[in-house]
């Protein structure tokens, strides 16, 4: 918790704005107003270039061939939301320029992550000359080849970190090739895809009095599959993440009307948190039981009452993966508890037989919040493995898996976030590799699984004018993580209560000096039981923010922890 008291005084003075928002700025290593308003207020004239990406002006060279030889085009997608909102925006683009495109989802159960022989030999098939992936392919080498052999061309648009050697497409568009100098290196799928449409409009000279409507119509689906795919926030992401979020709000596409509608999202409530925690964990439900065709079609559709009905079987969708997720979330902890082995493992490590591998993602990042620890979790489907891993910050977990391919199929994904295959027989091999390594690393730099604090405040300081400034600083994500403050030496001014389904959630009402301020911790309850035998002061850590309910608005602070105070001894 750095604290900057001139820096902070002087941006607050600055910027006009309260001193505790001057204080979070100055400990987020903001120094001057002229770097802090760009993050308070950003603005789409600083959008990157999309020709500073590398093969970018390959891609669109060859997408302006195959539109004027009348060329098959298909775009090869994925079925979480980044890839969905990828293939839609695509879609569009190529049915504003009067241009029919096919698509193809894989299906997660029967097909897998990416491109696929099968699919290949489909669309090869129905003429298709030319192929565009979006959120995926920069791993796919042999499909590629494949694809190549069959007279069709590839354009590779992707995210993902490349392997040592690129596939053999067309062009290869992806921020993280090693020899791309982009500036934001860190876009989510859906916004390389946005990146491309953007080019392809102005490689096609059309008159920005028309494109340049359609490219910020596009920025609903590209909101929506940044903040989903919890890319960084920050830089160019941010830009697209804010303004992706202002016109979802007011979007006209059936499906995100549709959304608003049905799951109440109207105006302000279709927040950063509604995107993580309501609108995409429907949308992924497709993708997670095989039905993303269904999503895409959703994101497609123009008819309201047909788009109405979509996020209905959306929803019935998302309450049977929640269902099979708390079913494998619930063995997998009986396993761990029950195993003391697991319990010492630096990287947990868990199987399960036939568990559903569309929700071990889940719930790895399940188990990693309870047990603070990288995890790994495996779905054993006879001789063979798909599995998730989840990990700390600090910890890269695809340099860790890759130490250990000696005993994987295959494997992918981001620093913090992977996806592996091997073979059942290997599981031991690999758990005790990944282990070994970890133990390591760790020796090395010690993992921290303390709350990072950005100031100290009081009671007084958290006010409603206060919560509201606080919010230019959505929308949250990684590395722009939501503001947290403590506030020390607080009583527990009402009896806490234990509220939610399963009284999971802790709720309290503290003061200090005569002022109060509510309190909720979300799955709180357990871990601080002692909270109801406790009588001196206490500290809390958290968010402030408002709380909106049947038309009142109240301050609270969204707990991260509570602990008995630590008050220092006077000769400290």
């Amino acid at each position: 918790m750095p604290q900057f008291p001139e820096r902070a005084a002087a941006l607050a003075r600055e910027l006009q704005i309260q001193p505790l928002f001057g204080r979070i700025l100055a400990s987020r290593g903001f120094s001057s107003t002229a770097e802090a308003l760009p993050y308070l207020h950003p603005t789409l004239s600083r959008i990157e270039d999309p020709f500073a990406m590398r093969d970018m002006d390959k891609a669109v060279e060859r997408i302006a061939r195959a539109i004027a030889q009348n060329e098959r085009i298909a775009i090869f997608g994925d079925y979480d939301v980044d890839g969905l909102t990828s293939t839609s925006l695509l879609l569009r683009m190529f049915d504003f320029l009067g241009v029919k495109a096919d698509h193809h989802i894989p299906h997660r159960l029967l097909e897998g992550y990416g491109m696929n022989i099968a699919a290949l030999e489909a669309m090869h098939q129905r003429g298709v000359r030319l192929l565009i992936t979006v959120d995926n392919g920069v791993s796919s080498l042999e499909e590629i080849e494949f694809a190549n052999s069959l007279g069709m061309d590839v354009i590779v648009t992707d995210h993902h970190m490349p392997g040592e050697r690129l596939p053999a497409a067309v062009a290869v568009v992806d921020p993280n090739r090693a020899d791309c100098t982009y500036p934001c290196p860190h876009l989510a799928g859906v916004g390389v895809a946005f990146k491309l449409a953007y080019a392809l409009l102005i490689h096609l000279k059309k008159p920005a009095e028309q494109y340049k409507p359609f490219i910020r119509e596009c920025l609903d689906l590209v909101g929506l599959g940044t903040i989903s795919d919890i890319v960084p926030l920050t830089g160019e992401n941010r830009i697209l993440a804010h303004y992706g979020l202002k016109e979802a709000r007011q979007s006209q596409k059936a499906g995100l009307r549709a959304l608003r509608e049905v799951l109440g999202l109207e105006g302000e409530s279709l927040s950063p948190r509604a995107i993580g925690f309501i609108i995409g964990p429907r949308l992924n439900a497709a993708g997670r039981t095989g039905y993303a065709d269904i999503a895409l079609d959703l994101l497609m559709t123009e008819d309201m009452e047909h788009a109405r009905k979509i996020v209905g079987i959306l929803s019935q969708l998302n309450d049977e993966r929640r269902a099979i997720e708390q079913d494998i979330l619930e063995q997998a902890i009986e396993r761990v508890e029950t195993n003391p082995a697991l319990r010492s493992d630096p990287v947990l490590v868990i199987e399960g037989i036939n568990w559903h591998h569309g929700v071990i993602g889940i719930v790895a990042s399940r188990l990693l919040g309870q047990y603070c620890r990288p995890t790994i979790v495996l779905a054993v489907e006879g001789e063979h493995v798909k599995g998730s891993a989840r990990s700390i910050a600090g910890f890269d977990i695809i340099d860790a898996i890759g130490a250990c391919q000696q005993h994987l199929l295959g494997f992918g994904g981001h620093s913090l976030a992977a996806g592996l295959q091997m073979r059942t027989d290997n599981i031991d091999n690999f758990r005790h590799a990944i282990n070994r390594y970890a133990a390591d690393y760790f020796e090395k730099t010690p993992p921290r699984h303390c709350l990072n604090i950005d100031t100290l405040a009081t009671v007084e300081e958290i006010t409603c004018e206060c919560c509201e400034t606080l919010l230019q600083m959505e929308p949250h994500g990684a590395e722009n993580p939501k503001p947290v403050v403590a506030v020390h030496n607080v009583m527990i001014a009402e009896p806490p209560r234990m509220v939610g389904r399963s009284s999971e959630h802790l709720r309290l009402t503290v003061g200090a000096n005569g002022q109060t301020l509510n309190a909720i911790g979300f799955h709180l309850t357990e871990s601080n039981r002692w909270i109801f035998h406790h009588h001196g002061p206490i500290d809390i850590a958290g968010t402030p923010c408002i709380n909106e309910h049947n038309g009142r608005r109240m301050v609270q602070i969204e707990l991260r922890d509570v602990r008995p105070s630590q008050i220092m001894d006077s000769a400290d």
